[in-house]
C-alpha cells in the first residue's frame, strides 16, 4: 500500500515511455502554456485540466480531455483564411497533440498505437506551432525510431548492400544541331576551369558525374523512402496543375501516397499496355520517374506556400498527380542541404 502511495504518477514500464518521459517537463508547473487572451478562457482551463490529469497519472481521462482540446482548436484552425489564424490557437493544437500522443504511448507500445501517436505528432507539426523547444519534432523522432527498430533487420556482415542506381541505357534520339550551338558536356571539371570558362562568361554547360559520390545516388529508392519515412503524415496536392477543377489538397502517409499515386498508377499503365513504367502519364501523356528532393523548409498544410515559423526540414516527393511535404525529425539544416546528410 505504501508503495502505491509513493509511486511516481509519471512512472511507466516500457522503454518507449521512458524515452518520451525524458523529453517532457517533470512537473505540470514546468509545462508552461503562456497563451494570450485571444484563446478563450474555457479552452485554456480545459488544456490546464488535461495537463493536471496527465501529471496526476490519469492518462485515460487526459486522453479524452486532450481530444476535446484538439476538436475545438481544429475548428479554429479551419475557420477563415490560414494567414488569419492566430499563432496561439496553433500552439493550443500542438499542446493537445503532445498530450494525446504521450497518453497513447503510455497505454501501449504496439506498432499500431505508436503509428497512431506518430500521426498525431505529424498533425501537430503541420497544423500547430512550435512549443517547448520543438518538442513534437523530438517526440516524432523517438516514435519513428521505435517503429523502424521493429521493422528493420539487424545489420550483419553478410547483409546485401543497396545496389548502385544505373542510368537508363535507352536510346534517345538527338536532334541535329549545328556544333557551334551544341551545349558542351564536361565530366567533373575543376572549380577553377568551370569558373573561368563557364561561370564568369555565363555559358551553358552540362556537368556529368559531379553527383555520383552523393549517398542518395546509391540509397534512394521507393523502398528506402518507405523505410525511413513511410509512416509519416504529409500534406499532398492532388492534381496535375493548380488550375484544374479537380485539384485539391489532402493529408496522407508517405506509404499511402506511394501506393496510391505511384504504385497503383504504374499497375494501371502496365495493364493498359503503355510499356515499361514510368514512361507516360494518364493525365498529361508524359511522365518522368517520381522525383524526390530535400528542402530546408516545410510548408503548412492549409496552404503549401505558407511557411510555418521555424519549420522543420523536409522531403519533397513529387509525381505527375500529387506531391507531399514531409518534416524530418530531430534535424535542423540550412537552406543548402549538406549532401553528407544520412537522409540523403
Amino acid at each position: 500500500m505504501a508503495e502505491d502511495i509513493n509511486r511516481d504518477p509519471l512512472a511507466g514500464t516500457g522503454a518507449l515511455w521512458e524515452a518520451l518521459l525524458a523529453l517532457l517537463p517533470r512537473t505540470k508547473e514546468e509545462l508552461k502554456l503562456d497563451l494570450s487572451e485571444k484563446v478563450e478562457r474555457s479552452v485554456v482551463m480545459l488544456l490546464q485540466e488535461a495537463t493536471e490529469l496527465f501529471y496526476g497519472g490519469r492518462r485515460s481521462e487526459c486522453l479524452q480531455t486532450s481530444e476535446a482540446v484538439l476538436d475545438y482548436s481544429w475548428e479554429k484552425l479551419n475557420t477563415g483564411p490560414w494567414q488569419d489564424v492566430d499563432k496561439d490557437w496553433r500552439r493550443v493544437y500542438a499542446f493537445g497533440c503532445l498530450l494525446k500522443a504521450a497518453c497513447l504511448c503510455e497505454a501501449s507500445e504496439d506498432a499500431t498505437t505508436v503509428a497512431a501517436a506518430l500521426k498525431i505528432c505529424d498533425m501537430g507539426l503541420l497544423m500547430g506551432a512550435a512549443i517547448l523547444g520543438d518538442i513534437l519534432i523530438k517526440v516524432a523522432a523517438i516514435l519513428q525510431t521505435h517503429l523502424l527498430s521493429r521493422k528493420r533487420p539487424a545489420q550483419g556482415p553478410t547483409q546485401e548492400q543497396p545496389s548502385t542506381k544505373k542510368a537508363r541505357n535507352e536510346h534517345v534520339s538527338i536532334p541535329d544541331m549545328k556544333s557551334e550551338r551544341t551545349v558542351p558536356r564536361l565530366h567533373c571539371p575543376s572549380l577553377q576551369y568551370f569558373r573561368k570558362h563557364f561561370l564568369v562568361p555565363e555559358r551553358p554547360v552540362i556537368l556529368e558525374g559531379v553527383a555520383d559520390h552523393w549517398p542518395c545516388m546509391k540509397k534512394w529508392s521507393l523502398e528506402y523512402i518507405q523505410e525511413v519515412a513511410g509512416c509519416r503524415t504529409v500534406p499532398v496536392e492532388v492534381g496535375s496543375r493548380y488550375t484544374d477543377e479537380e485539384w485539391s489538397q489532402t493529408l496522407m502517409t508517405v506509404n499511402e501516397f506511394i501506393s496510391k499515386y505511384i504504385v497503383d498508377e504504374l499497375q494501371v499503365l502496365l495493364v493498359a499496355g503503355c510499356g515499361t513504367p514510368p514512361q507516360r502519364s494518364l493525365m498529361s501523356g508524359a511522365m518522368s520517374a517520381p522525383r524526390i528532393r530535400t528542402l530546408g523548409r516545410c510548408s503548412g498544410a492549409r496552404e503549401l506556400n505558407h511557411s510555418a515559423t521555424e519549420p522543420a526540414p523536409s522531403f519533397h516527393i513529387l509525381n505527375s498527380k500529387g506531391s507531399g511535404w514531409l518534416p524530418l525529425p530531430e534535424t535542423r539544416v540550412a537552406e543548402n542541404v549538406d549532401c553528407a546528410s544520412p537522409f540523403l
